[in-house]
């Protein structure tokens, strides 16, 4: 069974996917550098994911598209949360008035891109990175139509 951190790594890189086509498109390497591009310098080790995000910013502006950033910035930010925390993490115990109130959830400490340090349940972070990814997906794939109409 697939846990938390494997879903958001690999939707996330999804995500990272979307943004190397839109790169590609948008500068158009060579065809005898188009390997080289997309294996070394686009590989995660050699351009970031924030990197990818901020070109993918830059692009948008220049084509004139109004991309959807804050679900983008949410999807970057939820994924580095489950990426650096493990899957106990900051178990927190939480008592209420009765017993049967009481609570136990792992937490997450997500770092937002105001650089404010918000702590939440996993399984509240989790459906808030499945609806963002939703929709950064939903305006990558916009963006990637509206590039590839604007170069005709």
């Amino acid at each position: 069974m697939e846990n938390d951190v494997s879903l958001v790594i690999d939707r996330t890189d999804l995500i990272e996917n979307l943004l190397n086509q839109i790169i590609v498109k948008y500068l158009s390497p060579r065809k005898e550098v188009f390997p080289f591009f997309w294996n070394v310098f686009l590989d995660g080790s050699m351009t970031s994911l924030g990197t990818k995000v901020r070109l993918g910013i830059l692009i948008s502006k220049e084509i004139e598209f109004k991309l959807n950033l804050e679900a983008i910035r949410k999807v970057v930010n939820l994924r580095n949360a489950f990426a650096h925390h493990g899957l106990h993490s900051h178990p927190t115990y939480i008592v209420g008035k009765t017993p049967e109130e009481d609570k136990h959830s792992y937490q997450l400490q997500v770092i937002t891109s105001s650089l404010k340090i918000k702590r939440m349940p996993r399984e509240e972070a989790l459906e808030e990175y499945n609806i963002n990814y939703d929709s950064a997906k939903k305006t990558l794939v916009e963006m990637l139509k509206a590039l590839e109409n604007n170069l005709r």
